[in-house]
């Protein structure tokens, strides 16, 4: 989507948004991402919410919302609780585009949310899934704490890769685009 005119793009988002909710889901082939489009579409919509700015953008921001949600509950994924947490993920975001949250614990780990959600998998399922045994599965008290040591490294490695690899990335990423694009690039609040 990257490669498309900026100004017609928004058709592009519409059409993609209009195949996932009236084509029956591909788990395989080209169109297999259509049945997970409606959530990613809403996140779209958010982004059309908050920052295109022209006479288009209410129109865009309308039907995306609705062409999505739409898609959201006429998806094959037959998953309440998916569902369910797509409407309350994208509600939480909007309100918190005009509702700051008071910094605490939670919005500490939220910064990290990106980096567990790119190590979880690798690490905490592959690599320590190594070393849980029959003993730890079977008891309680040790499985508990094998997952609660998993939760603590990946945690850890998500902070490292948080402060030294993303915070860099993003202020580089925002140097670069001012040089070489002339954006407007707010400074990271992280």
């Amino acid at each position: 989507m990257l490669l498309f005119n900026k100004a017609k793009l928004i058709y592009l988002l519409i059409g993609f948004s209009l195949l996932a909710a009236l084509v029956p889901a591909q788990h395989t082939g080209v169109l297999f991402f259509l049945d997970q489009w409606p959530a990613f579409g809403l996140g779209i919509s958010i982004f059309y919410l908050f920052n295109i700015k022209d006479k288009l953008s209410g129109l865009c921001f309308i039907c995306l919302l609705a062409i999505n949600l739409f898609g959201l509950f006429n998806s094959s994924v037959n998953n309440t609780e998916y569902k369910v947490a797509g409407i309350i993920t994208f509600a939480i975001i909007i309100m918190g585009n005009y509702y700051r949250m008071v910094p605490n614990f939670v919005t500490l780990l939220g910064r990290y949310s990106y980096s567990v959600y790119l190590i979880h998998i690798p690490v905490g399922v592959y690599i320590l899934a190594l070393f849980e045994n029959k003993i730890i599965q079977k008891n309680p008290a040790l499985n508990f704490a094998y997952d609660l040591t998993v939760y603590l490294v990946v945690t850890g490695l998500a902070w490292l890769i948080y402060n030294h690899i993303e915070v860099p990335a993003i202020a580089y990423g925002r140097k670069f685009a001012q040089k070489y694009f002339n954006a407007n690039a707010k400074k990271h609040s992280g």
